[in-house]
């Protein structure tokens, strides 16, 4: 009998991954601690859901590591920790991991691997958390990303992430389109574009976790115009990376859409305001014992009789 050859599951390559890693690079050499002040607070809120859940958590994997703020964060809200893995696509970011974690006194033992998040090294059932927290919106195959860390984690172990999503830099986006379409007669992806909540529960289920939880954060980050808005992005690699990004732009059009913005997106006191929106998710790796789902029909009341349970409710007339 002869075989069928089934073609491989096509990717569409939305973003440039080598342009991500250098932009990564470029903004580790030139590292601020002033400057990731919202990937701090996003770690923070993303390791306080640590709380809720009553297990240890020995062995950790943290994809896109970035300046370690996960690393930090674990520290203080999960005290079982014994050994974590810090993996990014920027050598520099796993060097700045590393020495961030000599300066904390957790004992906690702490191994740095340069490493594509799109292609994970990991052997299967290594870990019993893994963690990625804002650099999942670069990835260009989600499902097969998660698909790897599903892998690499333990049955039942769990998956904390983070990432931008939605409306994020809506008002940048709109405002640079805006400027090039009167300046050069079209309009290009000037900023890249971010996955919609209501997809994450589909891309999790196909990563195959199970027992999922999201969430989302909208934040407004105050600056005091566009381009101290964009230095801020470049200074924490979070610069536009999508293949399809426009060229010239030119300083007609960047000057047309600060005015623009200013116009439209600021405060009383000349101020804009950048729209963030930070999409969290938890799921757990597959394992008998977890909580299953009733089989269909097994059902013991019929929704059919609810009517007549509610017929059968008299008001309290004394209120």
């Amino acid at each position: 009998m002869q075989g069928i050859l089934l073609p491989k599951r096509y990717v569409h390559q939305v973003f440039d991954r080598k342009l991500k890693r250098l932009q990564r690079e470029r903004a580790a050499r030139k590292f601020e601690q002033g400057h990731y002040f919202l990937h701090k607070e996003v770690a923070n809120r993303l390791c306080e859901r640590l709380q809720d859940i009553p297990r240890v958590l020995e062995t950790v994997l943290d994809v896109g590591c970035g300046y370690g703020h996960i690393r930090e964060a674990l520290s203080y809200y999960h005290k079982g920790v014994k050994r974590i893995v810090e993996t990014d696509i920027a050598e520099s970011c796993v060097k700045a991991t590393l020495e961030k974690s000599k300066s904390l006194s957790d004992g906690i033992e702490t191994i740095g691997i340069v490493s594509d998040e799109e292609f994970l090294p990991f052997q299967k059932h290594s870990f019993d958390m893994a963690i990625s927290c804002l650099s999942m919106h670069w990835i260009n195959d989600l499902p097969g990303f998660l698909s790897q860390l599903n892998r690499a984690l333990k049955p039942d172990g769990l998956f904390l992430g983070a990432m931008f999503g939605g409306d994020t830099l809506h008002e940048l986006r709109v405002c640079m389109q805006l400027a090039e379409e009167q300046v050069h007669g079209g309009v290009s992806p000037r900023v890249s574009p971010f996955v919609q909540t209501s997809d994450v529960g589909s891309i999790l289920s196909r990563g195959g976790f199970k027992l999922t939880t999201i969430d989302t954060d909208r934040l407004s980050v105050k600056f005091e115009d566009m381009f101290q808005l964009m230095r801020f992005l470049q200074a924490t690699g979070e610069n536009n990376a999508s293949h399809l990004r426009g060229g010239y732009f030119g300083k007609k059009a960047f000057q047309l859409a600060s005015d623009l913005y200013r116009q439209h997106y600021s405060d009383n006191e000349g101020n804009i305001f950048a729209s963030i929106h930070v999409v969290y998710m938890i799921g757990w790796t597959p394992h008998p014992d977890q909580q299953q789902p009733k089989k269909r029909g097994s059902a013991q009341f019929s929704l059919k009789d609810l009517g007549k349970v509610v017929e059968n409710i008299q008001p309290d007339e004394s209120h």
